[in-house]
């Protein structure tokens, strides 16, 4: 039984058990060809906007293509609806979990081996010297169905062709930078979100690809400096005079002279300095800022 999220993250995990069984001991599916069972979970739900939190859900839906036809159907469902997106396993809450698996069967499918094209599927899916043959398989994948999780079974090439071939093209598009921009998907909300917020303070350059020399900026908030400020330290043979940058208050002189010699010519403040003081103040008989 394999459980992973009902996305395509999820298709992908599956897609990788198998290929692990079917490549290190094929005899396991031509005995049980049935070996493998995935545990579908409802990826969409659909809940009443006046239901109170917890309520049971209007309808839920095992793929995004059956929630996008129910959309065709109720093209005014937002007035009364709303939606919900369960992007992992996590995101259900006990009550639902308690639903599913009181139910085990009704959210079972299972991936039968029904000959030998099962097997040239998953080596189409992840040969290594299959990467020809591999790109006109995603290319006609885009335009393919959607497997049916509420069937009680599916072969292998099914799950093959219909849901792990779309994983593979989607995952081109989060590897492959845009002509566009030179970005990725992720890359590109980065930059989105950084713009929102308004910064204009310093400059942050992003790399658009790892070969690429043409780099993209974004601006990002960076904490204020603090004031600096100078530190004495008088002994008995002389007194030093040391400059501290970014730091609120200057070297206590109860250090002692190896210490702050030391570190005299650091340009950043030791942590166990305080971080804040008044003038004048002392604490247990040291001076804490001067």
């Amino acid at each position: 039984m394999i459980f992973s999220d009902q996305d395509l993250d999820g298709d992908h995990i599956a897609g990788l058990l198998i290929n692990f069984v079917q490549s290190s001991w094929p005899s396991v599916l031509q005995i049980r060809p049935d070996f493998f069972q995935r545990f579908a979970t409802p990826i969409l739900k659909v809940f009443k906007k006046a239901a109170k939190a917890g309520a049971q859900e209007h309808a839920a839906f095992l793929s995004e293509g059956e929630f996008a036809r129910w959309q065709q159907e109720h093209p005014d469902w937002r007035g009364s609806f709303r939606a919900k997106y369960y992007k992992g396993l996590g995101t259900s809450t006990r009550e639902e979990a308690i639903g599913y698996f009181s139910d085990p069967e009704k959210h079972s499918i299972s991936f039968r081996r029904e000959g030998e094209e099962d097997d040239r599927s998953v080596e189409l899916a992840f040969g290594a010297d299959e990467s020809d043959a591999r790109k006109q398989w995603i290319a006609d994948g885009l335009h393919a169905g959607e497997l049916d999780y509420n069937k009680d079974s599916a072969s292998l090439s099914q799950f093959i062709n219909l849901s792990l071939v779309k994983f593979s093209a989607y995952s081109c598009e989060r590897a492959i930078p845009s002509l566009m921009d030179g970005l990725k998907p992720s890359q590109r909300k980065v930059v989105h979100v950084a713009r929102k917020m308004s910064v204009e303070e310093d400059v942050v350059h992003i790399r658009s690809g790892r070969s690429s020399s043409r780099r993209h900026t974004t601006t990002a908030r960076r904490p204020s400096r603090r004031p600096s400020c100078t530190s004495r330290r008088t002994s008995s043979s002389r007194t030093t005079s040391t400059s501290w940058s970014q730091s609120a208050c200057s070297a206590p002189a109860w250090l002692g002279a190896t210490r702050t010699r030391a570190r005299a010519t650091s340009t950043r403040a030791p942590r166990h300095w305080p971080r804040s003081c008044s003038g004048g103040r002392t604490i247990r008989g040291r001076e804490s800022c001067i």
